[in-house]
């Protein structure tokens, strides 16, 4: 599955594992010994005010690769490519999950937005967007009809996602030129880019960091459309062959307030560090301060296994900057910030 891979890595010289991985690619190449171990979970968790649940999704490192090369070869059959920028807003998300890891395997650069307001303002070849904003996406002037996620009628003027998925299954992209500049992510800025390199560059260094290891299960607290919880958080599981665990951070309920939600993600964040038995974890600083206190300050049963992870206090990429922050006893290290004198 990964030969194509495999081989045009080795025609570039990046065959030796000794060498620091540089691009997605390699990591792929680099992956195909894990191909059978668990890369990414979403826990189930209720999804609106109805009860409506959202199924718990479970995914090998093979599964995964095969639905971002199969993503990456309809976006090359949409137009996409080097120079062209697909605009994303999505909370995290298996599809999510699947579009940037896609995108750099199509070479098309990415933008994130935090709100219909802003995507509005993002110039790209189209969009990829929940149904829910299908409507308002596929009313930008020049772009491409939106590829929407979650549903919607078969005449609506969307690419659905399950449709495309469906017609390029087993199907894979071809390689990018081996002197292509790589993929840029714009996290909700039009001009401040985190190149691909230096994406997964941060995940080697979080992974060094934290001394992970392919027996990890890593919960990954922080929107994937942004460089703490791609770079720092998914690159690095990709590193060593670790599992990802993503808790559910989108709010059930638009009516909830900032304080209510923040609750409400706080628990989801808990839960899944229990239930999924998670060793390492990456939050910013607002998810770690709003996580509870247990008695005594210390872990509660089912826990033990927590003994690390990252969270995010400043600007920059810097690691162990600062003095680690403790929740209930567990160091987590600092990611940005100044040195404190």
């Amino acid at each position: 599955m990964l030969a194509r891979a495999v081989a045009s890595l080795a025609r570039r010289g990046h065959h030796s594992s000794a060498a620091p991985a540089q691009r997605i690619a390699e990591l792929i190449a680099r992956l195909r010994d894990h191909e059978d171990r668990e890369a990414i979970v979403f826990p189930a968790h209720e999804r609106d005010v109805l009860g409506n649940v959202q199924p718990e999704v479970r995914w090998s490192y093979g599964e995964l690769i095969d639905r971002a090369r199969v993503f990456a070869t309809g976006l090359k059959d949409m137009g996409y490519g080097p120079g062209q920028r697909l605009g994303v807003k999505m909370y995290n998300s298996p599809e999510l999950v699947v579009a940037m890891v896609g995108s750099a395997l199509a070479g098309n650069d990415v933008e994130t937005a935090k709100t219909a307001e802003d995507l509005l303002e993002v110039e790209c070849r189209g969009t990829l967007v929940e149904i829910g904003d299908a409507e308002m996406a596929g009313g930008m002037i020049g772009t491409h009809e939106p590829i929407a996620v979650g549903g919607g009628d078969l005449s609506d003027p969307i690419v659905h996602w399950d449709v495309m998925m469906e017609a390029f299954k087993a199907q894979a992209p071809p390689d990018l030129p081996a002197d292509s500049p790589g993929v840029g992510y714009y996290f909700s800025s039009p001009t401040r880019v985190a190149t691909e390199q230096s994406l997964v560059k941060n995940g080697a260094d979080a992974a060094t960091a934290l001394k992970m290891t392919a027996d990890d299960r890593v919960c990954i607290a922080v929107p994937l459309t942004h460089n703490m919880g791609f770079g720092f958080g998914l690159m690095s599981t990709w590193h060593v062959g670790a599992c990802a665990v993503m808790p559910a951070l989108k709010p059930a309920d638009v009516r909830l307030t900032d304080e209510e939600h923040g609750r409400n993600r706080a628990m989801n964040v808990t839960t899944t560090l229990l239930d999924e038995k998670c060793s390492l974890a990456l939050a910013d600083s607002h998810v770690l301060k709003s996580l509870p206190v247990f008695g005594y300050g210390k872990l509660p049963a089912g826990m033990e296994a927590l003994r690390g992870g990252l969270t995010k206090v400043g600007s920059g990429d810097a690691i162990g900057l600062g003095e680690p922050k403790l929740w209930c006893e567990v160091p987590f290290t600092t990611v940005g910030g100044k040195p404190t004198k």
